[in-house]
């Protein structure tokens, strides 16, 4: 997944103004965000760890993001 760092949006106009700046997010120089899953594990009922390789600002680290499966979300879609 690749993300345009430049849309930033916490609902603040002027600190996602700063967000984008060399401060934190540099999107002059480091435009998109990514994230690449490296693994997906059950860990019950309808809960998930997905694991990944995150990206910012040229920099990766691995993170684990825990999910919840909503069925419902299907049926009524």
């Amino acid at each position: 997944m690749e993300l345009d760092a430049s849309g930033v949006d916490t609902g603040n106009p002027q600190r996602d103004g700063h967000l984008r700046t060399g401060d934190f997010l540099d999107v002059e120089i480091h435009p998109h965000i990514t994230f690449t899953s490296t693994g997906v594990k059950h860990v019950g009922d309808a809960a998930f760890e997905v694991t990944g390789l995150l990206t910012i600002c040229g920099v990766t680290r691995e993170i684990t993001i825990p999910l919840e499966f909503d069925v419902s979300a299907i049926k009524n879609a």
